[in-house]
């Protein structure tokens, strides 16, 4: 478009009109209009903030009309004010730097358009964490050290020493439950790892950044609580266990360590950490030809037990050796100090998936160095100390347990003596121990659990025996122990009693002088004015929680309650009766669960069919009972032993109870001696049963053939059931009942307790379920012991050379 300007100098035109000249009038000229200016240059965005973004723009020859704004690259994002010169809108959240680009145009007031194309950066917020600490191994001066958190990472090389410290800058949205991993890498194929259970337990954070322009500068602060970290042999033995309790998969949260941590077993990560000690200072390349990963063959059951045997067939002891040489050595197990000790920890024994632990014993450290240990067996008294690294305990007050020895264990008893004990009462007797010292060096650092090796000092006395002969009485001897264990410090992801949570149906362990283990199991009802009442022995009484313990006071006793662990919905608990004068009368370790009260049995949960039956798993719980997914015939997973039928050193695992649609059932079970193991097993001993469910909902079952009254052709015997709750179990349905077993032995007496009240658990399983599973050999070499059990199933569970002692059976 021109614009029409009027000339002040008088133009000379060859054209004339008719009229004559026009020289006079001024002319009319149009000129080009000027497009307006328009600069855009933008700084960088910081995520999630409130932003705004400007242009300046001039028109010299006018002025502007409009503005237009449009983006072109980049996340959506929300604007305001794109016909002004300014735009405003919410930054969005991004996990890396992030390009967003806009094209913006000007009109001036003649229309004419400049349009320009500009470019900026949103930059993440990042959390920057200080990882300072050593890799352990001459083998591993000036290793690659990798750090990272899912998908951030961050490397440098260790220096001579082994010794690192690197930033690893986070982005602010990583969940801060997350774990973090490292490895050390050198020359050879030989990683070892470490995984740190989350980022918020990291005491070594250094800023937050609001933009990876700033991390130069954040990570050059110093940062005195960094806490040092351990890349060690130990270090990998556990990161392999937790791998592989986790399904093979790292734990990505600490949520996700929390929960598998409980199945770690401590005398398999101790062995693991020789075995990896002991490849990285070998001389020749030990691992299996072609493999070029070490954590690999760790992981994988199959490879690592050829591995051990080919460590122990080249130097026999060797796995042995290094244990203690580990233990001594203070780069791989460091030294404690006071404040490293909480003021509980519970022993635990390693459970299976989906199981918590049955039973353990609670450690109360005080600051001025005494304590206590509390066992089902009731409370010791002792000192502590921190020695040379280590918890020293020296016992001032033991109480003793009992346990029966058998004869040719027992120090000091003649041949002739074993022999009238043995004809008299059998091949075992009774002895009481009581613990003089506890050494404890501590193995790993976990989330909610520690490993340790504890060295145990005890003095044992066998019960003075009376024989035809005479009292037969020796003198008592100490002897000295050595166990690998997990130590818990914390429940699972913190679980405690709330008060808010209380009200309603819970099965507890409740304290009962008549019983032989000090308690029935009872559901108790509460209610939300703090009293309660149990639905079983009708005893009142009232409730509160403090501090996360759950307070009950019956008329003649108080009973507490604490969460040791949890599994959905399953409590792990230690409990505390004392008397109304504060006296101790139990100490123990139990279950507790809330149950719904429209929870019943109904003949649809309780059938079995012919082809199933309700297996007990409560003394299943253990990580030895299972190869991975599979449940061990003999208990505990322990065979070998040539001598007995089945081929088990401590019996089997099977019991339950068939359900018949027609109101019949069995219970099934076996005896020790006078079987064939699997694939061969048969259920030989099996007593036929009636059941019904009454209008509670409890299942009784009566036994028909077995237990009948001496005076009348009736039952004697049955067992009832209270259904707690069912969920999907490790092999089929699992049921939770409380249930107890009822006895007379004439009609005219009343029943009594045979089994008192208690908690079970069962799964539905196959009848063949045993046999199946052993059914066919997965390679042409059985090992030895499965060779000598007629157990042809290849075991993929590692080789432990230095089993935990077995917990008590029940049935």
């Amino acid at each position: 478009m021109l614009k029409k300007s009027i000339l002040s100098l008088i133009v000379m035109s060859a054209f004339l009109s008719g009229c004559g000249s026009d020289d006079d009038n001024p002319a009319e000229v149009e000129t080009p209009n000027k497009a307006p200016a328009l600069s855009a240059s933008f700084a960088p965005l910081t995520e999630k903030a409130t932003s705004s973004l400007s242009v300046v723009a001039s028109d010299s020859d006018g002025s502007i009309s409009s503005y237009a704004w449009v983006q072109t690259s980049g996340p959506e994002l929300t604007i305001t004010g794109a016909d002004t010169a300014e735009i405003a809108f919410t930054v969005p959240s991004v996990s890396v730097d992030t390009p967003v680009s806009f094209t913006i145009s000007v009109t001036d007031d003649e229309g004419a358009v400049t349009e320009v194309s500009a470019e900026t950066n949103i930059e993440r917020i990042e959390s920057i964490y200080n990882l300072a600490g050593t890799v352990v191994g001459s083998q591993y001066a000036n290793a690659m050290i990798l750090a990272s958190v899912g998908s951030e990472s961050a490397s440098i090389a260790a220096d001579e020493n082994g010794d690192f410290s690197l930033n690893l800058a986070v982005d602010d949205d990583v969940e801060l439950n997350s774990s973090v991993k490292l490895i050390a890498s050198n020359e050879s194929a030989l990683q070892l790892a470490s995984l740190l259970p989350s980022l918020g337990q990291l005491s070594g954070f250094i800023a937050q950044a609001q933009s990876s322009s700033k991390i130069q500068k954040a990570s050059t602060q110093a940062v005195e609580d960094t806490p040092s970290i351990s890349v060690s042999a130990v270090s990998t033995a556990l990161y392999t266990l937790l791998v592989a309790a986790n399904g093979g998969t790292e734990p990505t949260n600490i949520d996700a360590i929390e929960l598998v941590e409980s199945q770690i077993d401590p005398n398999a990560l101790i062995e693991i950490a020789a075995v990896v000690h002991i490849l990285i200072n070998s001389e020749v390349d030990l691992l299996p030809q072609g493999t070029t990963d070490l954590l690999s063959v760790l992981a994988d059951p199959e490879q690592y037990n050829a591995l051990v045997e080919t460590i122990e067939q080249a130097t026999p002891g060797a796995i042995e050796e290094t244990i203690a040489a580990i233990v001594e050595d203070p780069a791989l197990t460091p030294a404690l100090v006071a404040a490293d000790i909480p003021s509980l920890y519970y022993q635990t024994t390693p459970v299976a998936a989906s199981f918590i632990a049955r039973g353990g014993s609670r450690y109360e450290f005080a600051e001025n160095g005494t304590g206590k240990r509390a066992t089902n067996y009731g409370i010791s008294e002792f000192d502590w100390a921190i020695d040379s690294g280590d918890i020293l305990l020296t016992y001032t007050q033991a109480q003793a347990s009992f346990s029966y020895v058998g004869l040719e264990a027992i120090p000091g008893l003649s041949q002739a003596q074993k022999e009238t004990i043995y004809a008299e009462y059998g091949d075992t007797v009774e002895t009481t121990i009581e613990t003089l010292t506890e050494r404890m060096t501590r193995l790993t650092t976990g989330s909610a659990l520690d490993t340790f090796r504890v060295e145990s000092e005890t003095v044992s006395t066998m019960t003075p025996i009376e024989t035809n002969s005479g009292v037969i009485e020796i003198p008592a001897w100490n002897e000295s122990d050595t166990s690998d264990l997990l130590m818990r410090k914390s429940a699972t992801a913190g679980v405690e009693f709330a008060q808010a949570d209380i009200t309603g149906l819970w099965g507890f362990e409740v304290y009962n002088q008549e019983s032989y283990y000090s308690n029935h199991f009872e559901i108790l009802e509460f209610a939300i004015d703090g009293t309660g009442v149990s639905q079983g022995s009708s005893a009142s009484f009232s409730w509160s929680v403090t501090h996360g313990t759950l307070n009950l006071v019956f008329a003649d006793f108080t009973q507490s309650y604490s969460v040791i662990d949890s599994n959905n919905g399953d409590l792990a608990i230690y409990s505390e009766a004392k008397d109304n004068d504060d006296k101790l009368l139990a100490s123990l370790f139990g279950f507790a669960t809330q149950i719904e009260s429209t929870t019943k049995f109904t003949a649809e949960i309780a059938v079995t069919g012919q082809d199933k039956y309700w297996q007990t798993m409560i003394n299943q719980w253990t990580a030895g009972a299972w190869d991975g997914d599979i449940l061990e015939f003999c208990y505990d997973g322990i065979d070998g032993d040539e001598n007995a039928a089945d081929g088990c050193s401590y019996g089997n695992n099977v019991f339950g109870f068939q359900v018949l649609d027609d109101n019949s059932g069995t219970k099934l079970y076996s005896p020790w001696e006078g079987l064939l193991p699997p694939p061969n097993f048969v259920f030989d001993w099996a007593d036929l049963l009636s059941w019904a469910i009454a209008d509670t909902g409890k299942l009784k079952h009566t036994n028909e053939a077995y237990s009948r009254c001496w005076d009348v052709d009736e039952a004697c015997r049955y067992r009832e059931w209270t259904l707690l709750k069912v969920v999907d179990g490790r092999l089929g349905k699992r049921i939770y009942v409380q249930e107890y077993d009822m006895r007379k032995y004439n009609s005219t007496e009343e029943f009594g307790y045979s089994i008192a009240p208690r908690w079970n658990m069962y799964e539905l399983i196959d009848v063949e379920y045993f046999n199946t599973v052993n059914a066919a050999p997965a390679s042409n070499s059985p090992s030895k012991a499965q060779a000598a059990s007629g157990n042809t199933k290849v075991s993929t569970a590692r080789i432990i050379l230095e089993p935990n002692k077995l917990p008590m059976q029940q049935h």
